[in-house]
């Protein structure tokens, strides 16, 4: 199992990240594996290509999930079996398609874990976008043969 700091609950923690590593699985042929997880907090600078997700219900908060760019063009040179050297739309649109099935059956996964909530459509933020969360974050790595990906899980229980 993995780990997630005590501020936040590491049920809804690893829903999230497990929901990621099971789209990674149906969508990509390499192996997506855990490496570890850290409580961090305050502001964030996003690097290569981050998608965001807002949360609103019984969580409330943001997840967001991070594409390194050489992560990215490597997950694009997968699905479209070529290799890719440079960020375009076409880029763009594949890694918000693998964003959105990645939180796709969020909300479904929430309710059935008792926390019913709305999750939005992820939305990309551009490299080097100043991010502020006032609420405690874990942030998650992974690794894999297309590069790390990172997982920042910041959402509060309401008390709905």
């Amino acid at each position: 199992m993995h780990h997630a700091a005590m501020t936040m609950k590491a049920d809804f923690v690893n829903l999230f990240l497990d929901l990621v590593a099971q789209v990674w699985r149906e969508r990509l042929p390499v192996v997506l594996s855990f490496r570890e997880a850290e409580a961090v907090s305050g502001v964030f600078v996003t690097e290569g290509l981050t998608a965001a997700i807002s949360v609103k219900g019984r969580l409330e908060g943001h997840v967001f999930y991070e594409f390194p760019e050489e992560t990215a063009l490597a997950i694009a040179a997968a699905v479209e079996g070529e290799e890719r050297d440079s960020v375009d739309e076409s880029l763009l649109t594949v890694i918000e398609t693998l964003a959105e099935a990645m939180s796709a059956g969020t909300a479904q996964a929430l309710a059935l874990a008792g926390f019913a909530s709305e999750v939005a459509t992820p939305v990309l933020l551009a490299r080097g976008a100043s991010v502020t969360i006032t609420e405690p974050q874990i942030r998650a790595h992974f690794g894999s043969d297309l590069g790390p990906l990172g997982v920042r899980v910041s959402l509060a229980e309401t008390a709905g």
